[in-house]
């Protein structure tokens, strides 16, 4: 069912009218029905003392086709998304609906934010087929829970309906490992600083990160895929994000957190240089434009422009030198 907001108000009051004892059964995560108001269709998420957490809302719009013409569903996205970090579980996305078959957005979502569970509410008439974006996810090594709230069925999708619920359990990449090998000091990403044969020029990626809604200066760097070294993953990462090739490495830094705020991800730096002429990244899922910069750009961008805190702090150091 479609939900209202009097429906959250009547649920929050009936959960705070339970002793606490009573509360204590409850989920510490509520997912309601979303509602439409104010062009937004919107779930509302609450804890097990019937306070909002916080509300998310759907980003993309369902296309409808009426005999010769077709329509989008006009909402407003919110441009946010809500990450919940639980411990045991990992990190929780809710996406309604057309946000999770939206498999661009969804994967940008599942892969910048490492998703381990994505919550599916939906409100289906049965034209999609939720179960096709599921095996994405799981081989991603994410988790998704998905129910359709909907009853209105379209003619001829009669099979989409066979289920109305699903769970899709991710397909491990770590599930022969015990948590003190997943906590161990191996780092899982690198970060590479490159610099021009002459060490005049520093290599930057302006990237548009869609966790904070802007572009952002960063330095190249990605995941260490499994079986390869270090140096073997920079390379690549740096020819995929940038073009270039890597020429020398020579320094690594100790392993280190990325954002231990809300992760347990260690990456290794790594120095060096880079030749060759740039070219537009390989990834279609990010906005990577990569270029050189001298000493006086820097600074001036450093005034004017979003850094990543890594590559802030290396590049003010670096222009004082």
């Amino acid at each position: 069912m479609l939900g209202n907001p009097e429906m959250v108000d009547y649920i929050g009051k009936k959960i705070k009218a339970l002793s606490g004892e009573e509360q204590k059964k409850l989920p510490s995560m509520i997912i309601l029905p979303s509602f439409w108001e104010r062009k937004r269709n919107t779930v509302t998420i609450m804890n097990q003392h019937g306070e909002v957490i916080c509300k998310q809302c759907k980003q993309n719009p369902f296309r409808i086709e009426y005999k010769d013409s077709a329509f989008l569903e006009g909402i407003i996205p919110s441009l946010g998304i809500n990450i919940f970090h639980c411990e045991g579980i990992g990190r929780i996305a809710i996406l309604i609906c057309k946000d999770f078959l939206t498999t661009k957005y969804m994967e940008q979502l599942m892969r910048c934010f490492k998703l381990t569970l994505i919550i599916v509410p939906s409100f289906s008439t049965g034209s999609y087929d939720f179960r096709q974006s599921f095996d994405l996810c799981a081989h991603d090594d994410c988790n998704v829970v998905w129910i359709n709230t909907c009853a209105s069925m379209v003619k001829g999708k009669e099979a989409n309906f066979e289920n109305i619920g699903y769970v899709r359990k991710r397909i491990s990449r770590n599930h022969h490992m015990e948590k003190e090998e997943l906590s161990g000091t191996a780092a899982d990403a690198v970060v590479i600083v490159m610099h021009d044969e002459t060490g005049e020029k520093i290599l930057l990626n302006r990237e548009f990160r869609m966790s904070v809604n802007e572009w952002v200066f960063n330095f190249p760097a990605g995941l260490i895929d499994e079986g390869e070294t270090l140096e073997e993953a920079a390379a690549r990462e740096l020819v995929e994000e940038t073009g270039l090739q890597l020429v020398e490495i020579s320094e690594q830094w100790k392993e280190s957190y990325s954002a231990v705020g809300f992760s347990n991800e260690k990456v290794k730096v790594v120095l060096g240089k880079a030749v060759g002429t740039i070219q537009d990244s390989h990834s279609e899922l990010e906005e990577i434009e990569a270029a050189w910069y001298s000493k006086e750009e820097v600074k001036k961008i450093l005034e004017t422009e979003m850094f990543a805190a890594r590559t802030q702090a290396y590049c003010m150091m670096w222009c004082k030198q």
